[in-house]
């Protein structure tokens, strides 16, 4: 019986950091404002996200000017912007803000006993 105790003590006490950071939600990410501030005027439906039609736009503005501001989207560094990787990263950039930009809940009040 003692053994059974100290153990489930001892789970128990393992356990209070793990219950106690469940609780807790993480920090919205930063907005990369560079990032965000190139790409805002490509989406169009401003759903936060890259569509074909829009990856199209960017892609032959980035053609028409390899070295300029779009390079930075430029991930696989092939010398145009690839369909999957770089916009998987633009729409990555987009969600940041979008969290960011979600109203916060605000936190109930404790009635007063």
């Amino acid at each position: 019986m003692k053994l059974f105790l100290r153990n489930t003590a001892l789970v128990l006490l393992a356990m209070t950091p793990i219950m106690v950071l469940a609780g807790k939600k993480a920090p919205p990410p930063k907005v990369d404002e560079a990032a965000v501030a190139l790409l805002k005027p490509y989406d169009k439906d401003g759903n936060y996200e890259i569509s074909q039609e829009e990856f199209a736009a960017i892609q032959a503005d980035f053609a028409a000017n390899p070295t300029g501001p779009l390079k930075m989207f430029n991930r696989t560094g092939k010398g145009k912007l690839d369909d999957v990787v770089d916009r998987a990263y633009m729409n990555i950039k987009l969600g940041e803000l979008k969290m960011n930009e979600q109203p916060q809940k605000p936190k109930k009040k404790k009635a007063a006993q």
